[in-house]
């Protein structure tokens, strides 16, 4: 089956039931095994080998995006390799009960999750760790920008506990890709960076508080945290 990037517009409902209708029930990794438990993981997936889409992370800048955002110290020298794991599709009521992922190899780090702008309702993800838990809400970030639909993704270390909530309408339709460090003498391939949409609104929101009056009145400072990296 080939996916079109005619994806990254909001699909009508028959055509993402037929997408549905192709998967296999999924199922997830646990002690380097794949195990099938619809109480655990209600879902429909593909794996990479009976598929063919045109959305392609390398033409993107989301690798820089991942290593600058999840790596740190001497990882941040170290060259990213990503592979192509599965599609996943989440119709209403399918869902998946928070579980940590089995690394596939030694130099597997972590996943990169794709999800297309599908019109849906829940299917949340959740993220945590030993103290933290972030909650994503794609669905609502892609109906506030129905005007310029646009893929959405979330990243995350292998010893995280994933979890999606139960789809409550509408269709999701998500990317799994695996991230490695690839092995030492590998040179990164220089990229161009390209502006993402929250950069553009972080800059007219700082733009505003500098243009107003009744922002520190009588002087002071702004602090803004920054990270980088010397060639």
């Amino acid at each position: 089956m080939h996916l079109s990037a005619s994806i990254w517009k909001p699909c009508i409902l028959l055509e993402l039931s037929e997408l549905e209708a192709a998967c296999q029930p999924a199922t997830f990794g646990v002690n380097n095994e794949n195990v099938y438990d619809e109480s655990y993981r209600k879902a429909g997936k593909m794996d990479s080998a009976d598929f063919a889409t045109s959305f392609d992370v390398k033409d993107s800048d989301l690798l820089n995006v991942v290593d600058q955002g999840l790596l740190e110290g001497g990882d941040e020298e170290r060259v990213i390799k990503l592979e192509l794991y599965k599609l996943n599709v989440y119709d209403k009521g399918l869902f998946l009960k928070a579980y940590k992922d089995t690394p596939w190899s030694e130099t597997m780090f972590g996943s990169l999750v794709i999800i297309f702008p599908t019109l849906h309702e829940g299917g949340e993800f959740i993220l945590h760790d030993k103290e933290h838990e972030w909650e994503v809400d794609l669905a609502e970030s892609n109906s506030e920008s129905s005007q310029q639909p646009c893929v959405s993704y979330v990243a995350f270390f292998s010893d995280v506990e994933l979890e999606v909530r139960m789809v409550t309408f509408g269709y999701r339709v998500t990317l799994t890709y695996n991230l490695y460090f690839a092995p030492a003498g590998i040179m990164p391939c220089p990229t161009i960076s390209t502006l993402a949409p929250y950069e553009e609104t972080l800059a007219q929101a700082l733009y505003e508080i500098a243009t107003n009056d009744a922002v520190l009145p009588d002087g002071g400072y702004l602090g803004i945290g920054l990270r980088h990296r010397l060639p």
